[in-house]
């Protein structure tokens, strides 16, 4: 809802279709005939945002989880699209498969493959994970870096999809998860031209990802809050301060004005 005597609602769904088009284009980026193996922890994420049809026509005959270890089912395609969460234990998982992708290679040609990391990893340090795992080749294989920010997971519900962050910032003192949430917050702002006026932060690291924002809308050169639609008020809770609520869903709440309703001022 904005202030100032009118509503002012978020159309989901243009979420849903700004993901999708990046995941197609970014599966198109690979030329010809392919198959896709998708991280497990991804797929119903995939499922939401991209129909079958557009994925097919991307090229894609064929969808197989990723299987620790890299032990999928033999694919007759010689070109893999890896969609998977940026670590070290899945970047691991994937160059098994690419291992024994390339023992059944000699029946049908060099094998081709492009790893698409949901962010959480620099493609450099990818590189050199999949580099120590003896798979990494720049002429057949290349690693690339997709965020897709928050998706919509109901009528009126996003989540940003990175379940390691509590762990990560808590028990590994990573700040990206925060930075990665207020990357999240300002594609909204600039995706509905609308800006968040007034922020709060409960716990250390709502604050930390409040105090980002400004920094970020400098950056791309958003309105201030001043100049820009305000949407009444944003609050981000940080899981120390509500450990037990926190723990139920990892999904934040966007609150939808009903027809008619009017925002009052303050």
């Amino acid at each position: 809802r904005v202030l100032g005597g009118r509503t002012h609602t978020m159309n989901l769904s243009r979420l849903t279709t700004y993901a999708e088009e990046r995941v197609l284009a970014t599966i198109k980026s690979l030329s010809g005939d392919k198959a896709m193996v998708v991280d497990a922890s991804l797929s119903g994420a995939l499922g939401h945002i991209v129909q079958p049809d557009n994925l097919s026509a991307t090229g894609v005959s064929a969808t197989v989880m990723l299987v620790p270890g890299g032990d999928v089912p033999s694919l007759h395609q010689r070109r893999l699209v890896f969609l998977v969460r940026a670590s070290f234990t899945t970047l691991r998982s994937v160059a098994a498969t690419i291992m024994k992708h390339r023992a059944e290679d000699e029946r049908k040609g060099k094998g081709e493959y492009l790893i698409v990391l949901v962010p959480g990893m620099t493609t450099g340090m990818a590189e050199r994970v999949l580099e120590e795992e003896g798979v990494f080749d720049d002429s057949v294989l290349r690693v690339t870096s997709l965020d897709l920010g928050f998706l919509p997971v109901g009528d009126n519900v996003l989540s940003s999809m990175y379940p390691d962050s509590f762990r990560d910032v808590v028990l590994m003192g990573d700040s990206a998860p925060l930075f990665h949430a207020a990357k999240c917050i300002l594609q909204l702002e600039l995706m509905y031209h609308v800006t968040f006026s007034d922020i709060k932060g409960l716990g250390v690291a709502a604050k930390t990802v409040a105090d980002l924002l400004p920094t970020l809308r400098k950056l791309v050169n958003i309105p201030a809050p001043h100049t820009a639609p305000r949407l009444a008020q944003l609050v981000l809770l940080d899981r120390q301060a509500d450990l037990l609520s926190a723990m139920v869903s990892q999904s934040v709440g966007v609150p939808e004005a009903p027809e008619g309703e009017e925002e009052e001022e303050g």
